[in-house]
């Protein structure tokens, strides 16, 4: 699990994204969804899928959804924001979700969006 842990733990990756979005131009006061496209979803096919995910699932604002192996939190992000839901993302690496979390912040969209460092095998809840 550590050797794992540490291949998917690049160090300041949030810095690293805000320092892409400074280089293209963009105001950190209105960074959108679509401007965070680029690096924020790591799963095949990325938004298409999470697209598909939400016609296939008939989700409905009262859910929560738990979002396993979440990354830097784009799918979770764009779940809770297409559907309404709270959504709760959860990965192995800290880094991923000290960055989601910032991200998310930086988005204000903290109050539906939550993020936790757990194994899929021992949930948190």
């Amino acid at each position: 699990m550590k050797h794992i842990h540490g291949y998917y733990s690049p160090k300041d990756l949030y810095n690293s994204i805000i320092e892409g979005l400074k280089k293209v131009g963009k105001d950190l006061s209105r960074v959108t969804l679509d401007d965070l496209q680029p690096v924020d979803e790591f799963h095949i096919r990325g938004d298409v899928a999470t697209k598909e995910l939400i016609k296939l699932a008939n989700f409905t604002p009262e859910m929560h959804i738990l979002d396993v192996g979440c990354g830097v939190g784009g799918s979770t992000r764009r779940l809770s924001h297409r559907t309404g839901c709270c959504v709760t993302g959860i990965d192995l690496s800290d880094e991923y979700i000290d960055a989601a979390d910032k991200l998310t912040r930086l988005l204000g969209m903290q109050e539906r969006v939550r993020f936790h460092a757990a194994s899929a095998l021992d949930l948190p809840f």
